[in-house]
Parts: C-alpha cells; sequence; structure tokens
C-alpha cells in the first residue's frame, strides 16, 4: 500500500507542477484542478505518516486548513500533534477548533487529555464537567474518573466509575470500578457487593467469576470460593478450573464431593484413584487402577492394581489368585526394581510357601534399598521360619526395635512363633 501511494504521488506531481502554472497565470481555473491540488495535499500527508514523518503531515494538514478553512483538517493536525507529544501546538489548536465547533466530543477529550499531558488538572477536569454538561456517557464518566485518578483522589474515581457502570452495567467498567475498590480504596466487601449483584442480574461470565474467587480466597471464604469454581468449570468447561475446585474440596475434606466430582468430571483420573485408596474404598481402588493401566500402559498402576487384588481377595490363597498376582508384579519388577514391590512379591511368595526361597532373594533386595525397614527385616526372619531357620530368624527379628514388633499385631505374632521355634531348636 506505501509503494502504491507513493507510486499515484509521483504521477500526480507531473501534472501537479502545470497545475500550479495554470492556476498563476489563469484565476478563473476550473474547480476540478482546485479539488485535484486539495487531493494531491492529501496524498503526501498520507505518504509522510507513511514514511513515519508525521510532523511533515502536521504542517500539510494545518496549510490545508488555513487556505481552505476546512475544520477536518484542523481536527487531523491536532489529533497528530497529540500523538507526537507537542501539546502546546494541539492545545492551541484544539482551542479554535472548539470556538467554531464547541459540541464535538471528540476534540474536546483531547483537548481533556492535552491539559492532563500539561500537568494542567483543574483546566483538564473544567472541561471534562463542561463534557459532561453535554452528554452523560459512559465515556464521559470515566473520562472524568481517569483525571481523578492522576489527582489520586479514588474516592472521586469511584464516584464516577459508579455513575458510569450504573448505565448500562458494562462489565469492563465494573472490572475498573471493583479493582479500584480493592486495590486503592481497600474496600474488598464493596466490590464483592458489586460482583455479586452483578452475577446475579447478568449472569457470572469468566470475568466476574474468576474476581469473586480471588476475593473469596483472599477472604478464606471457602465456601463461596467452591461454589464460583464449580459455576466456572460447569460453564467453561476448563481443566484449570476443575484442578482448582478439586483443590478448594480437598482443602476442606470435602472428599465424597471430590470423589463425586471427579468421577462426573473425568478429570484428574490419578487423584481419584488415590481418594479410593484414602478412603478405604479399596474395590473402586483395584478398578480404577486396572482402568488406568489400560489407557496408560504404565507399570505404576500394574503394580498397585497386583496389591488392591490381593487385598480386596475374599480367599488369599486362591493358587489362581497367587498366579495372577504374582505375573502381574514381575512384569512391574521387570521395568523397575522397587524395594516396596520387591518385598510385597518377596512377602507373598514366603508366606504362601510357593518360593521360600525366591522370596528371601526379593526381600534382601528390598534390604538393600531400604536396611532399616522394620517390616522388609520382618519378611526376612519370617522366610527363615518358613526354611525352618529358627535361629537365623530370631537374629532377624532381634534387629528391630521391641516397639515396632510389639506395635503392629502381625510382626508381634511372628516374633511370638519365631522364639517358640527357636526354643524348641536350642533344646
Amino acid at each position: 500500500m506505501p509503494f502504491f501511494r507513493t507510486f499515484i504521488i509521483l504521477v500526480l506531481t507531473l501534472f501537479w507542477g502545470c497545475a500550479g502554472v495554470a492556476l498563476e497565470s489563469n484565476p478563473k481555473t476550473p474547480v476540478a484542478i482546485q479539488t485535484f491540488e486539495e487531493d494531491g495535499y492529501i496524498l503526501l500527508a498520507f505518504d509522510a505518516l507513511d514514511r513515519n514523518d508525521p510532523r511533515r503531515a502536521v504542517e500539510i494538514f494545518e496549510m490545508l486548513y488555513k487556505r481552505l478553512g476546512s475544520l477536518e483538517y484542523l481536527k487531523e493536525a491536532i489529533a497528530l500533534n497529540v500523538a507526537i507529544g507537542d501539546y502546546l501546538k494541539a492545545r492551541e489548536d484544539a482551542l479554535i477548533y472548539l470556538e467554531v465547533e464547541p459540541k464535538d466530543m471528540e476534540v474536546r477529550r483531547a483537548l481533556i487529555g492535552v491539559f492532563a499531558s500539561l500537568n494542567r488538572l483543574p483546566e483538564a477536569l473544567a472541561e471534562a464537567r463542561r463534557l459532561l454538561g453535554v452528554e452523560k456517557s459512559e465515556e464521559n464518566y470515566e473520562l472524568m474518573a481517569s483525571l481523578y485518578f492522576v489527582k489520586q483522589d479514588y474516592v472521586e474515581a469511584e464516584k464516577y466509575l459508579e455513575s458510569a457502570y450504573s448505565l448500562h452495567q458494562d462489565e469492563a467498567i465494573l472490572d475498573r470500578l471493583t479493582s479500584t475498590q480493592v486495590l486503592f480504596l481497600k474496600n474488598r466487601d464493596k466490590a464483592i457487593a458489586y460482583l455479586e449483584s452483578h452475577s446475579r442480574i447478568k449472569g457470572c461470565s469468566e470475568m466476574v467469576c474468576e474476581k469473586l474467587a480471588s476475593l473469596y480466597r483472599e477472604k478464606q471464604d471457602l465456601a463461596r470460593l467452591e461454589e464460583t469454581y464449580k459455576k466456572l468449570y460447569e460453564e467453561f468447561g476448563e481443566e484449570r478450573y476443575a484442578k482448582a475446585l478439586l483443590e478448594v474440596l480437598l482443602y476442606r475434606k470435602e472428599y465424597d464431593k471430590a470423589i463425586l466430582f471427579l468421577e462426573r468430571s473425568g478429570v484428574e483420573p490419578e487423584v481419584l484413584l488415590d481418594l479410593y485408596r484414602f478412603t478405604g474404598s479399596l474395590q473402586k481402588a483395584q478398578k480404577q487402577a486396572e482402568h488406568l493401566y489400560a489407557i496408560k500402559h504404565d507399570v505404576t498402576f500394574l503394580g498397585l492394581e497386583a496389591m488392591l487384588q490381593y487385598e480386596n481377595a475374599k480367599n488369599q490363597n486362591d493358587p489362581k489368585l497367587l498366579e495372577a498376582i504374582e505375573s502381574k508384579l514381575r512384569i512391574y519388577l521387570q521395568e523397575r526394581q522397587d524395594h516396596v514391590y520387591l518385598n510385597f512379591l518377596g512377602y507373598l511368595l514366603i508366606d504362601h510357601n510357593v518360593k521360600v526361597e525366591e522370596g528371601i532373594k526379593l526381600v534382601e533386595e528390598a534390604l538393600e534399598q531400604l536396611p532399616d525397614s522394620p517390616h522388609y527385616r520382618d519378611s526376612l526372619a519370617w522366610g527363615y521360619y518358613r526354611l525352618g531357620e529358627c535361629k537365623r530368624a530370631l537374629s532377624e527379628m532381634e534387629k528391630i526395635p521391641l516397639s515396632e514388633i510389639e506395635a503392629e499385631e502381625e510382626m508381634l505374632e511372628h516374633y511370638r512363633l519365631i522364639q517358640k521355634c527357636a526354643k524348641k531348636s536350642s533344646k
């Protein structure tokens, strides 16, 4: 587009000189040629703007105003002077313009901005009041508010923003109004009241609900925070709102609500698994672990499913059950030599007299990773007991503090049986 304009100007220049001569030599120049000259100057002004030379464009528009008397050119000059920061010239031209067109809102607003930029706030406020006298619009109320912001009179700024908002309940104005109340007037409750009222009348848009959520969080009003995030998620379906709602529910220890929400929404399936386990819903936890392994192919869930399958089994001695669990745990251990699962499979093989010696080896590997674990030490002792090595079993049990043995029923039972066996073998 700039090249196109430049091309036209080059072509026009060839004829412009001739037109200029004709104007000088013949006072009765046709009107068409005068219009052609005016259009040429306009193109030159646009070309100056394309070349980032706004001052040249100002000169051309001011010249056109002086020669033709059209206020449109003076208006263009005012706008450009404001843009380049020549506020004194913009003020001078604006005052001239408004003497002829006192009801032009755009130029009067520009003049108000010029006064504010020149730090002449009393004059800016006087002009803004005149503007409001002509038209009580959102834009004019906001302009008054902005001037009081510059003056750091936030109480007056709030009043004008309230007047602006009262006209059409515009959300952008509500945003500025409530921000003023929170940040400058430290009146959070008033901001909340405005936002809640708007929400009831106009609906809770994303901006309004997010702002309410932020204020509820600051106030620790968790019940309303929960309700707001629920609205946001139901309306917009974004995962971030689901996570925020879940965070509130967990903080409030509303685990049943959290589980119901996760079941219905399908978000955060791993958290749902944790909640099932935490609340003792082990059958559901097993199914969730199985589901997660099927879709993610992560052995973490396969190992967990195997543990839960064993815990949930009505008959833990069922050979088919034990075979299935052993198979899953071996798949897990092919990828990860995790001490928890090494001990679990090892203890399983020992306790059910399936492969005791292999079970002992697995438990020993677990102890290499976590040597101070009383549970792993108990598993090892139980393995020796199963092999009939009672003194060795007792030696391992005695490495566990007595207080920890007595704290767990199963471990205490093992200790008593091992002690009894060791006494018999020493006779």
